[in-house]
């Protein structure tokens, strides 16, 4: 009998944690679709810029791809992204990230804030 309680005890445990990990799962898919769909609305952003520069400014693909590659080597690396790069606050000289608009530490504008870093 007591066999028996523990198995079953066991056995919605078990369940416990595969309903647990299912909803891990779809919420993944959810946030995957999620991204999905930004990296869409970005791409169509982005199509739509490039396509007004083309117009207004007479650039093309090799304009666009220089630029890109310049971007690219700013932070030393030539790997498709824009890095974050670590910078001294000018007020507080803390390390702070590129990413932040100001210091986390003393709230000094950050003169180096590159939003587009990853």
């Amino acid at each position: 009998m007591l066999w028996d309680i523990i198995q079953q005890w066991k056995i919605e445990q078990m369940q416990r944690n595969v309903d647990a990990a299912k909803k891990d799962s779809r919420d993944a898919v959810d946030k995957s679709q999620d991204y999905a769909e930004k990296v869409g609305q970005l791409a169509l952003a982005t199509q739509a810029v490039w396509s007004f520069l083309k117009e207004k400014h007479h650039l093309d693909e090799k304009d666009l791809m220089q630029r890109m590659e310049e971007l690219d080597l700013m932070d030393g690396q030539k790997d498709g992204r824009v890095a974050p790069k670590v910078v001294t606050c000018p007020s507080c000289s803390r390390k702070m990230n590129s990413r932040n608009m100001q210091c986390m530490f003393c709230g000094c504008g950050n003169p180096e804030f590159n939003p587009f870093a990853e």
